[in-house]
């Protein structure tokens, strides 16, 4: 599993969590062939059939796993042209909030500091970061993106448990707590690698966004097979405090997320779900790309719409994911 957790636990996992992070009483409801359980309140869900797709998780997260749907082909996971484009949005995400912590603003501090991107793919995050003066290393259970993480000369490491405990000045995930079944006892195996006040960045999806609104599981982040958790701003600000992550600073706009992520719900109306993303933007071979044609038809009218959706999405302050940033408890 992405985090280590048997297929046993997963069912306690599920069958023993009864109430939300915002302390309201989940419902279950029947979706899909299996089982989720809701929050009324706040939009927050816990997901049993990301529980049950084992197979799917062991083939996309197993080291094993060397052409899997998750990392792509030929050792890069994202196709030609949408790799320079994370790399572009990793500077950005560097220069625009990361750097501009206290800790990170003068290169002198950096030099003294580092920095855990856990969950850290094939590196482009890690790239950034060392660009900018801050040292840095990985953490990736997929052993095919680590290695090609590593070959840029990246230190990446396979396990938490590598690391020696407070060592690190800060910690960064994206995207990537949403996929652990057992989150919160991820959260404590994190902290305990930090130093006291060390600085945080997190980001999910947001479930309680527009999209998910109009969409609800058939919306681009839903990714049942995937997400165990689907986070509200609420929920995610309430997981956090749980464990001491004291939150500063909450966006939930993503020009990224939202653009591609509308352009994708509108297309899964009509076509297989997150068909051309996982055949497009992602690095597969042309003979899969060839049954996604009449998506990529489609696609540039409905980003013309996407734009317009992201644009309502944030003038109504329902944007696509929580970003949070913050300090540990000291």
């Amino acid at each position: 599993m992405a985090d280590g957790t048997t297929e046993h636990e997963f069912h306690r996992l599920y069958t023993n969590r009864h109430h939300c992070y915002c302390d309201v009483k989940l419902e279950e409801v029947g979706h899909s062939g299996s089982f989720v359980k809701e929050c009324p309140e706040c939009g927050y869900v816990l997901n049993k059939f990301s529980f049950e797709a084992v197979s799917t998780q062991q083939e996309l997260y197993s080291g094993s796993a060397t052409d899997g749907a998750f990392q792509g082909t030929k050792g890069s996971r994202f196709t030609l042209g949408i790799t320079d484009l994370r790399s572009v949005l990793a500077k950005q995400r560097v220069r625009r909030s990361i750097s501009k912590a206290p800790e990170f603003k003068s290169k002198s501090k950096r030099a003294q500091t580092r920095i855990l991107d856990f969950g850290c793919g094939q590196g482009y995050l890690l790239d950034a970061l060392n660009a900018s003066g801050i040292a840095a290393l990985g953490v990736e259970v997929c052993a095919e993106s680590a290695r090609f993480a590593r070959k840029k000369g990246r230190d990446v490491r396979l396990d938490l448990g590598e690391i020696q405990d407070k060592s690190c000045d800060g910690v960064i995930a994206i995207h990537v707590l949403e996929h652990l079944p057992d989150v919160d006892a991820k959260l404590v195996e994190i902290k305990k690698v930090l130093k006291p006040g060390a600085y945080f960045q997190f980001e999910v999806p947001n479930f309680d966004c527009l999209q998910t609104r109009m969409f609800k599981y058939n919306c681009f982040h839903a990714e049942l097979e995937l997400h165990a958790h689907h986070f509200s701003p609420v929920s995610f600000e309430r997981l956090l405090a749980k464990h001491g992550f004291k939150v500063e600073k909450i966006r939930l706009g993503s020009l990224e997320q939202g653009i591609m992520g509308w352009t994708q719900s509108y297309l899964n109306t009509v076509f297989p779900y997150n068909r051309f993303y996982r055949r497009f933007i992602l690095n597969r071979p042309w003979s899969e790309r060839v049954e996604a044609l009449p998506d990529l038809v489609l696609f540039p009218p409905l980003v013309v719409l996407a734009v317009f959706s992201y644009t309502i999405e944030r003038l109504m302050g329902l944007g696509p994911v929580v970003c949070v940033e913050g300090h540990l408890a000291e």
